[in-house]
């Protein structure tokens, strides 16, 4: 091992640790944290430094010819480093092909320092057959999400697999993350005789739900919700909460091909949350306009498109039992739900009561309308989802 000289021999010993809080003790040297490495990078989400692969070790970043000493050695394993000239050595000489986590620290009159990974059996990691990076994104299919694949890719293009591996299941010669909103992620580690190497995988999913003070909070879904244009704007003060990828720092929204309105993203440990209140939405002609053809609000993530909520007069309000429940105004005729009935025109307007077929399809018994607080028109003899919503929103869940 080199020999460095007094003060800054001791710094180098008392810096091995996750921080480089060992060059606490010399006060007038001030800290410039950065990345000091380049190479072969792997992403990962990991927070233990950078994850190199391939037989081609990190390198030192051109630092200089200030730079007169480096140290770089093992975390928590016996091998505690070494001190060595960049100008004489390479660091893929002094690690010698060793495997695990590490920490450089250099001194050049400053205080540098950088943890990073080194697995020399790796070169990528894919998802889904697709490469991970820190821009992918799991969206869901119309059914929703589906189990994920995790593979890694070798030298000679092979699949290799971890020593250990924690909230995923192995099958053949990859691994599989079933969907879940509060998956934690995966970790794997790569154990061998010259050290551990630790590789975390938060699946980007996208979640959403949608949240109203005072109430319980909806559960996490991956299929759009379905509603009328009504239903939607009594849920005006409800906001819709995305669960997304914890890199993505804001997320826009709007509807159909006008997605505009930004919101910034909140980070969590494993991933980001996003709110969108739908008052923001009530204007759009999507809404505001009389009841037409189908529309969606989606969310916009980074490239990639998600549909949210689908508008349409001839859908049934999803999950009608977990909307805000309204008060049952039996003896206040004034405020009794109201029906709406399409004229020759095509236009809608209120109607006098509610269809026969309308209480029966909403699950009720039209024995005594005036009891559950309707109007009926034993007249009319149409059907429309918007007013069978209308009963189940005003008298069921009252």
């Amino acid at each position: 091992m080199s020999t460095l000289p007094g003060q800054i021999q001791r710094a180098f010993f008392s810096c091995h640790t996750d921080n480089i809080g060992g060059f606490d003790k010399y006060p007038n040297i001030p800290i410039r944290p950065k990345s000091l490495l380049e190479g072969n990078t792997i992403f990962d989400d990991s927070n233990q430094g950078q994850l190199f692969g391939t037989s081609d070790s990190p390198r030192l970043i051109k630092l200089g010819p200030s730079v007169a000493w480096a140290r770089v050695g093992s975390e928590g394993s016996d091998w505690t480093g070494i001190n060595f000239r960049p100008t004489e050595s390479s660091l893929g000489d002094i690690l010698g092909g060793r495997q695990g986590r590490f920490f450089l620290r250099i001194y050049d009159g400053k205080r540098d320092g950088c943890d990073f990974r080194y697995l020399p059996k790796l070169t990528e990691i894919h998802i889904n057959d697709e490469p991970y990076t820190s821009s992918t994104i799991l969206t869901p299919s119309a059914k929703g999400h589906t189990p994920t694949r995790v593979c890694f890719i070798g030298l000679d293009g092979t699949k290799i697999t971890p020593s250990e591996i924690t909230n995923a299941r192995r099958e053949k010669d990859h691994l599989v993350v079933d969907p879940h909103p509060d998956h934690d992620g995966i970790s794997c580690k790569f154990i061998s005789g010259s050290g551990t190497v630790n590789v975390v995988i938060c699946p980007p999913w996208i979640w959403w739900r949608m949240e109203q003070n005072g109430c319980e909070p909806r559960s996490w879904c991956d299929r759009h919700l379905a509603m009328t244009r009504q239903a939607f704007c009594e849920l005006a003060n409800t906001s819709l909460r995305l669960r997304v990828p914890r890199w993505l720092d804001f997320v826009h929204v709007g509807f159909d091909d006008k997605v505009d309105r930004k919101y910034p993203s909140r980070r969590q440990p494993s991933f980001s949350s996003v709110v969108v209140p739908l008052e923001d939405f009530i204007d759009y002609p999507q809404i505001d306009r009389k009841p037409g053809g189908e529309a969606f609000l989606i969310a916009k993530c980074h490239q990639t498109y998600v549909p949210l909520i689908r508008i349409d007069r001839d859908c049934v309000l999803t999950d009608t039992n977990d909307l805000r429940k309204r008060p049952n105004p039996i003896g206040n005729k004034k405020d009794w739900p109201r029906a709406i009935i399409r004229c020759s025109n095509g236009q809608w307007r209120y109607g006098r009561g509610f269809s026969l077929g309308e209480v029966r399809e909403a699950g009720l018994t039209p024995t005594n309308p005036k009891s559950l607080s309707l109007r009926v028109d034993k007249r009319r003899r149409t059907t429309h989802a918007d007013n069978v919503t209308t009963i189940r929103r005003g008298v069921i869940d009252a």
